[in-house]
């Protein structure tokens, strides 16, 4: 850098000067460089802050296709894919990006053998009715050992659905009465009427729920003394259970009977 001339002089001793020309040398333009100020990898509606080291001049790609208008020294990605930067004719190495599709919310059923089934394959985690993890609850089937409310979540990818519908699950496969003769439930089967009787130590009255063989709740009363009327002529033909316990949930009874 510097300002230059020349000088001429010719056989008779004359001379002549040129004009003056000032060169400036400037400094090699840099590469850019892109930061990022949250994980490359996220769950679908989240997004991270790509910076370029140089303030100005940046022109924005994702996948090598020019992003309109993304000329600023940051950039918001939202999808998936590599995103590089161009500042004066140099190109930036390439970022990926993630975005992780969340899961969808799952669904439960329950097989012929009384488990309890996500509809998801991975990624689940089974819950009690409290939304307390089930210890060990991971995999695609769980077979509860009480009766009550269960829900299942999956995560994949660290992206997690939102909870299942609750699922009520009735404990069928082990005998309930320690004696026949302390709680029955008649005619059964039954067309219309149910009619339950019970002899149990200090109860005089029963709350029940009525439920089909998904655990869905179809019946509720309260304050039912031995003998009451039940009307179920509103049920479907098939298999119900019916629940029963004095309020306190110390212990519950569950009934298994067929409408006609």
């Amino acid at each position: 850098a510097g300002t230059y001339s020349v000088k001429v002089t010719n056989g008779s001793g004359c001379t002549a000067t040129s004009t003056s020309v000032t060169v400036t040398v400037n400094a090699a333009s840099a590469t850019p460089i892109i930061s990022y100020n949250r994980p490359l990898s996220f769950c679908t509606g989240d997004s991270t802050v790509l910076t370029s080291s140089i303030a100005t001049g940046n022109q924005w790609y994702l996948n090598g296709t020019v992003i309109s208008g993304s000329t600023g020294a940051t950039y918001t990605a939202k999808t998936s894919g590599t995103y590089t930067v161009m500042n004066n004719a140099k190109l930036s190495a390439g970022v990926i990006v993630t975005a992780n599709t969340v899961p969808a919310k799952p669904t439960i059923s329950r097989d012929v053998n009384n488990n309890l089934v996500s509809s998801s394959s991975t990624g689940n985690q089974w819950y009690t009715d409290t939304n307390t993890v089930v210890s060990g609850g991971t995999q695609q089937l769980f077979k509860p050992l009480s009766a009550g409310y269960y829900s299942v979540k999956v995560t994949q990818n660290g992206c997690s659905s939102i909870f299942s519908d609750k699922y009520y699950y009735l404990v069928t496969a082990v005998p309930i009465l320690a004696t026949s003769s302390e709680i029955k439930l008649y005619p059964n089967p039954v067309n219309n009427y149910l009619i339950l009787s019970h002899k149990l130590p200090g109860v005089t009255n029963l709350n029940i729920d009525i439920v089909d063989i998904n655990g869905k709740k179809l019946i509720m009363k309260k304050g039912l003394r031995s003998g009451d009327q039940i009307d179920i002529s509103n049920l479907q033909s098939g298999v119900y259970y019916l629940k029963c316990n004095n309020g306190s949930v110390k212990q519950e009874y569950v009934l298994k009977f067929v409408k006609l």
